[in-house]
């Protein structure tokens, strides 16, 4: 097999761990977790319970000091 498979859509180049993720599964709950391992590990360990995952771009948050 070449190239990506029918099922996986890419929408970023970034490297993948410089992103957030959220698992939406099919109870309509949504999952956000830190990184691609842990997506990995939820993919292939609970797909009966997955539809999609979406790539989030990690918050850029500025210090504010004490507030």
């Amino acid at each position: 097999m070449t190239g990506l498979p029918a099922f996986f859509t890419q929408t970023c180049d970034k490297p993948y761990d410089r992103h957030k993720y959220k698992l939406f599964c099919i109870d309509g709950s949504v999952k956000v977790v830190p990184d691609y391992e842990t997506v990995m590990q939820c993919w292939w360990n609970f797909p009966e319970y997955l539809d999609r995952v979406e790539v989030l771009d990690k918050s850029k948050t500025i210090g504010k000091g004490f507030a």
